[in-house]
């Protein structure tokens, strides 16, 4: 019954596909509906007003994966949790509500 606030996209490629229906049903962002999605993307550079986004610690991981398979391999060790620090980078996407 209400319109919803805002939107938030698991992923850049559900991001991608959400914001080209959203410019489609002409909503105005961030007027009318925020955006924030999750990861980043060089497409995003296309939508009109920069986006607020999840940018995780790419590098990092890899880092982190080559490591965790190295050690597994070396003396058999079962994987335990990492957790590494995303960040939430605001932009204009997310302002308007």
């Amino acid at each position: 019954e209400e319109p919803i606030d805002a939107l938030f996209f698991g992923s850049h490629t559900l991001a991608i596909d959400g914001l080209s229906y959203i410019q489609k049903l002409k909503i105005k962002v961030p007027d009318q509906l925020a955006v924030v999605c999750f990861d980043e993307d060089n497409a995003y550079n296309l939508f009109h007003c920069p986006l607020t986004y999840v940018k995780q610690p790419l590098v990092e991981m890899g880092k982190k994966s080559v490591e965790t398979l190295l050690t597994a391999i070396a003396d058999g060790s079962k994987h335990t949790n990492t957790i590494l620090e995303a960040e939430l980078m605001i932009h204009e996407s997310s302002m308007g509500r």
